[in-house]
């Protein structure tokens, strides 16, 4: 089960994803959130559609053969008209035919204009204007390969959306006769050109023929020429007539094949996808701040972590205790898993065979005072005689946790040495361990006091009568009391609260602490650890096992365990 507790992986992120859990839902939910305002606020859109069939190989009224084209051309000419329906050219005509403005295409705000107010074309009412607006609306589509396009234009009004995408299909089927009707004219002009100078051509040649007697009597070339100078007009003539039909009877190279059906629900905004979208974008920003509150931003929330951030042996991990002064549980559930983390510690100890062991934490309330008494009671329960000395001079809390009420503390022994009496050393009323507590607060400096030479004496007296000595520190980043504490000790326990002191803390604490006191060996602590928990139960929780867990979750059991 210990090996389990550091195996990296899936369970490692579903714990992740467990510890953060509250932080992981409440961004989705307020993603969530903001995405239905947003679906409240927004005005419908509705998308009707006209379908467009292309005729790739067009023909003339006149002339119903087709020219043989490919298959790649054929394509290409489809393509080509979806860019053609799309053009300015096209999408202005439609403009102007329905008369359209700005103001009669209204539609949802756009978030540029929301934030920087709407452009200078938005506010006029202008061609142009109108231009981006309603160009913004048409979507033209080839429909897969074959010659279908697809004529689409939003709207607020479902009605005004089919009528308009049936004016777009209208415009480019006439401006498609128009331009065939242009080309024929502009040919059929060119031909007149012809047809002109072949009829000068032929009077010249008349002339010169009526002038050698007529065509019986004149040379055979001048009459040759005549009649191939009739020949030739007769021919642009007859060309000419063609050209003349064909600018009155001409046919689009495309027909309506489904007109716009009024639409009965809008296309935007599609609920169900801007909900999913918003969801999994809601779940991703989550994780995302999950993990680099995780890693980066706040505390610690793992052992392993705290193991890997500073490179320091972590002792134990203390999970919450099920009491109101958890450390009362060495003695009233000494099986209970608060009390095995606490063995865990003390055997740490043991093993660096340490005399002065102080506990400090990087800030206050992260329950550096209930590990200091609880590790006293087990050093006392294991055989040992104990010393726990407060020496948090300006905020002393340990008499509270062991349920003391001194009437001298460190402060006035400190204050005058040669004074202290019976009182000033009290005796603990679970273990039998001998406790230094604080009396009262001081209301001046205190580091003079712990440097002066009383505080060394007392420490060094204590060495040669008791067996281990327990120093309960101030926190180490708020005041410098724990540094000068800390030169007496032979080992420092720093107890790092689950998701307490962010990382900067924790190292910039384990620095201050390393650098006090370089010959002492610096663990950690890691406390409140909802690991140790999880991974207890599963060990504890069997059949037939008369110890049971009592998991404490109340508020009061964390204040308890803050001390």
């Amino acid at each position: 089960m210990e090996r389990a507790e550091h195996d990296p992986g899936l369970k490692e992120a579903i714990a992740l994803v467990q510890r953060q859990s509250g932080m992981i839902t409440g961004i989705a939910a307020a993603v969530l959130v903001l995405a239905m305002l947003w679906l409240m606020a927004a005005t419908p859109q509705y998308q009707a559609t006209a379908l467009l069939l292309v005729d790739p190989s067009p023909a003339e009224l006149l002339d119903p053969r087709r020219p043989t084209t490919s298959q790649a051309s054929e394509s290409a000419r489809v393509d080509s008209e979806v860019e053609i329906l799309r053009a300015d050219t096209t999408l202005l005509a439609v403009i102007t035919r329905e008369g359209l403005t700005p103001a009669s295409l209204a539609g949802p705000p756009r978030l540029r204009d929301l934030l920087f107010g709407p452009g200078p074309a938005a506010e006029g009412g202008s061609d142009l204007a109108t231009l981006r607006v309603f160009r913004e609306r048409v979507t033209v589509r080839r429909r897969g390969l074959t010659h279908i396009l697809a004529v689409s234009v939003r709207d607020a009004d479902p009605a005004q959306a089919a009528r308009l995408a049936d004016a777009l299909a209208d415009v480019y089927m006439a401006r498609q006769v128009a331009a065939k009707i242009a080309a024929a004219t502009v040919a059929r002009d060119v031909v007149q050109g012809h047809l002109d100078r072949a009829a000068a051509s032929v009077v010249r040649a008349e002339a010169a023929v009526a002038s050698q007697g007529g065509v019986a009597v004149a040379p055979v070339p001048l009459v040759q020429e005549l009649e191939a100078g009739r020949r030739h007009y007769m021919v642009h003539l007859d060309r000419l007539r063609d050209l003349d039909a064909q600018t009155i009877l001409q046919v689009a190279d495309s027909r309506l094949v489904s007109a716009a059906v009024i639409p009965a629900t809008p296309a935007f905004p599609n609920r169900r996808m801007t909900l999913a979208v918003a969801l999994a974008l809601g779940l991703g920003l989550g994780l995302g701040a999950a993990f680099l509150r995780e890693f980066h931003a706040g505390g610690v929330t793992t052992q392993r972590q705290l193991q890997n951030l500073l490179g320091l042996p972590v002792l134990a991990a203390v999970p919450p205790a099920a009491l109101l002064l958890p450390a009362d549980g060495i003695a009233t559930d000494p099986l209970g898993p608060f009390a095995e983390a606490v063995r865990k510690i003390r055997l740490g100890l043991d093993r660096d065979g340490a005399q002065v062991v102080l506990v400090a934490s990087a800030l206050a309330g992260e329950g550096k005072s209930t590990i200091s008494l609880a590790l006293a009671r087990s050093f006392e329960g294991a055989g040992r005689r104990v010393l726990l000395i407060d020496s948090d001079l300006r905020h002393p809390g340990l008499h509270e946790l062991a349920g003391l009420a001194p009437e001298l503390g460190l402060l006035d022994y400190l204050r005058a040495p040669d004074r202290a009496g019976p009182a000033f050393c009290l005796r603990d009323p679970f273990s039998g361990a001998e406790i230094i507590a604080g009396a009262a607060a001081a209301t001046g400096p205190t580091d003079t006091l712990l440097t002066d030479g009383a505080f060394a004496r007392l420490v060094a007296e204590a060495r040669e009568v008791f067996d281990v000595i327990i120093l309960d520190s101030p926190p180490v980043l708020p005041v410098v009391d724990a540094r000068l504490v800390a030169r007496h000790a032979d080992a420092i326990l720093l107890v790092a609260g689950t998701g307490y002191a962010t990382r900067s803390e924790l190292l910039q604490a384990a620095g201050e602490l390393s650098d006090a006191a370089a010959g002492a060996r610096l663990s950690t602590v890691f406390n409140r650890s909802m690991e140790g928990v999880a991974v207890y139960r599963n060990r504890r929780n069997v059949p037939g096992n008369p110890v049971s867990h009592r998991p404490g979750r109340g508020a009061a059991v964390v204040a308890a365990n803050s001390r």
